[in-house]
């Protein structure tokens, strides 16, 4: 490769310098391409202060973990989009995500009770080219963690998320995917035993169907507040969730004579509540 500077200026510039700041070299073994990437493949480059956990909790029962701040994970991949998926639990800090040189997220691992297997990130579509990532773990933590641990669990790259077909689909299906502050909770009175709760505004769990209509049932509570109904980018809802005394499995949302095709929704649950919440 060879750079050959020129006296051709744009006529808004005062000279003809140029300047180098970096270069990157790509091997094609090191380069992520469609797949599913688990924490132990060698095309993810680990700094120090990372070790292998095990428990059958983890997919493939182990993730890649760092107790110090600064540490850092990076990848390079060819496409469009990448999601990655690791660890919350009360230990757990935070870490930014930085795409071709530029900080563009800021993940937040806590939660009070220990979740597996959870998206962490998911990137906005990207051009299709070879885009770098890195993770790094930082000092700043909820107020309510007592260490800075992270965990790299597994990245999928150009992997669509998957898409639900006509039926009926529980709070645990894979498909949903939840970002924020969300628990399990059990008992007899929810459908088939459990239910996701979120615990903090903010919180979202997004899926993608295949269908004309959508019916969405959850629990109302006197501890409850307001949700919006997203739809392919527009609110077409919002849920006053409070009651007392609780209500179970009872209808929240209802959208019939969809274009008959492919619609993403995203419920987001708000600051707002019922004055009596």
């Amino acid at each position: 490769v060879t750079l050959t500077t020129n006296s051709y200026i744009n006529p808004n510039s005062t000279s003809s310098d140029f300047s180098i700041d970096k270069i990157a070299i790509y091997t094609s073994d090191k380069v992520l391409t469609t797949g599913v990437y688990e924490d132990t493949c060698d095309s993810i480059n680990y700094s120090d202060n990372w070790i292998p956990v095990t428990s059958t909790s983890y997919t493939d029962s182990h993730v890649t973990l760092t107790k110090n701040t600064g540490s850092t994970v990076s990848f390079t991949f060819s496409g469009t989009s990448f999601r990655i998926y690791g660890n919350k639990c009360n230990m757990y800090g935070m870490a930014n995500i930085n795409i071709d040189g530029v900080d563009v997220a800021t993940i937040d691992a806590y939660s009070p009770h220990s979740l597996y297997n959870e998206l962490l990130f998911k990137s906005n579509v990207l051009n299709d080219c070879i885009h770098c990532v890195t993770i790094t773990s930082i000092e700043e933590k909820n107020a309510n963690s007592t260490a800075n641990d992270f965990a790299i669990d597994k990245i999928f790259i150009n992997e669509p998320l998957p898409i639900l077909e006509a039926g009926y689909y529980e709070d645990t299906n894979e498909s949903l995917i939840y970002s924020g502050q969300w628990v399990p909770y059990y008992s007899t009175n929810y459908t088939n035993g459990s239910i996701m709760l979120a615990k903090a505004s903010d919180s979202s769990v997004e899926f993608t169907f295949k269908g004309t209509s959508i019916d969405i049932y959850g629990i109302k509570y006197s501890m409850y507040g307001i949700i919006k109904v997203n739809i392919d980018g527009i609110e077409v809802d919002s849920i006053d969730t409070f009651s007392d005394p609780t209500v179970y499995t009872t209808l929240l949302h209802s959208s019939k004579n969809l274009s008959d095709g492919l619609h993403t929704v995203t419920i987001t649950i708000t600051d707002d509540k019922n004055s009596s919440a």
